[in-house]
């Protein structure tokens, strides 16, 4: 039967002035210590799962290890600083002392901490959490012993968790009455001179010819540089749409829906510009979430302090004109040439700062410069993504065909006919 051992930290931290995460294991193992390094042993997944997030090769020498890390501005070390132990049974653990954590924050610019496993975790939120008042995230153990995990399950649940900054901020999307008789023509209702247009438009804005509407963003950037966007145009369109459908004045509620749904497109449109702008990040590939990435948007709100939104079971979000995406996040590279751009005058509103990216940036392995098609969607491709989001966000599938026949059961016809582009004699 082993015995407790007295074991001291053997190992230095590893971390720079320019580190910004922090992973923290409970303790080397018998097996770390023998191979002079932290997750020494051969079956432990840690550097294969942290080399596939930063899609980088795998390392197997200690230069290389602290090569990748430093290079990523990843710091390591371990919650236990010594303790005693029978082997490396985490269960034996006794008379812990905690490492130092708080004087590498001094000299480091690190804002995220990570626990790998749960021995790790009970350690730091019993005494290192209520001093540093920083929560750390809990990754899956990449020990042998969590049998739970497949490598995969690891690589993914390790890619999701880890994010190197997140953010919020506010922008607006300037709208005209020109850019509503176009979303309602859009919107499949081909009579621009309706009154209705009219009705709906000064109800909801009043006299002026021009609003700004406010678009709300979160944002998350992990470490293999993927990003996870919530953006938001708030309650507004909501309270006016049921408004209407409580006078049973459905079509004007349709339209009220239209014009949402056109003005969340256009803040995907200019997402890109305004994410530049706020952040300094330069995004490409814009992708909604699949079902199963739908399953984690809880936690996405969560950790992003997001309140305004909610989820249903059905993972329906209120406000109904809110949508959440990722995208690629890229290297500010161009962003000497942006700014050269604007100097010069080719770019006095900064709307178009991104537009015109490539032909100013001097990196040609810039991905933007390979495929500005996909990195700066048309406003046909946006209309068909948001399209498909809409249909996901809808309350219920049957909400549009059960408005339509409410109306035509109501005999609304002069509105509807108005709007629909009906007549008497057409089907």
């Amino acid at each position: 039967m082993a015995e407790y051992t007295h074991v001291v930290q053997p190992f230095e931290p590893v971390f720079d002035e320019k580190s910004e995460i922090l992973i923290l294991g409970s303790l080397p193992s018998v097996k770390s210590r023998e191979n002079g390094f932290y997750y020494g042993h051969p079956q432990n997944r840690f550097w294969k799962v942290l080399s596939a997030v930063i899609s980088c090769e795998e390392p197997h020498d200690i230069t290389q290890k602290k090569d990748m890390l430093l290079s990523h501005h990843i710091a390591l070390w371990d919650v236990i600083y010594e303790c005693d132990i029978k082997g490396s049974s985490d269960s034996s653990i006794k008379n812990v002392v905690t490492a130092d954590i708080a004087g590498i924050l001094q000299k480091s610019r690190i804002r995220y901490i990570y626990v790998n496993g749960k021995t790790a975790e009970k350690y730091y939120k019993k005494y290192i959490e209520p001093d540093l008042r920083i929560k750390a995230v809990v990754l899956p153990s990449s020990s042998p012993a969590n049998a739970a995990f497949s490598l995969s399950a690891l690589i993914n649940s390790w890619e999701r968790l880890l994010w190197v900054f997140q953010g919020h901020y506010r922008y607006q999307v300037k709208v005209d009455y020109k850019d509503y008789l176009q979303i309602m023509q859009d919107g499949h209702m081909k009579e621009m001179d309706s009154a209705d247009f009219a009705l709906v438009w000064r109800e909801l804005f009043g006299a002026t010819s021009q609003v700004r509407q406010d678009v709300s963003v979160w944002y998350q950037v992990s470490l293999s540089g993927k990003q996870v966007v919530v953006m938001t145009l708030g309650t507004f369109f909501d309270e006016k749409m049921e408004m209407y459908e409580q006078k049973e004045q459905l079509y004007l509620a349709y339209m009220v829906d239209c014009l949402g749904m056109g003005i969340l497109r256009l803040a995907y449109q200019t997402f890109y510009e305004a994410h530049f702008c706020h952040t300094g990040l330069l995004a490409s590939d814009m992708t909604f979430l699949n079902q199963n990435e739908m399953k984690d948007i809880s936690d996405h709100f969560e950790r992003l302090g997001v309140t305004e939104v909610k989820l249903n079971e059905a993972f329906v979000m209120f406000p109904q004109k809110t949508v959440v995406f990722k995208t690629k996040i890229h290297e500010n590279a161009c962003a000497d040439g942006i700014e050269k751009g604007a100097e010069e005058g080719n770019n006095p509103n900064a709307e178009k700062s991104c537009m015109n990216i490539c032909e100013m940036c001097d990196n040609t392995q810039c991905a933007n410069r390979q495929k500005p098609e996909t990195v700066w969607n048309d406003a046909k491709e946006c209309r068909m993504d948001l399209a498909m989001a809409q249909k996901i966000k809808m309350r219920k599938s049957q909400n549009a065909q059960k408005r339509q026949d409410e109306i035509e059961n109501a005999n609304q016809n002069y509105g509807y006919q108005r709007i629909m582009g009906k007549t008497e004699d057409s089907e």
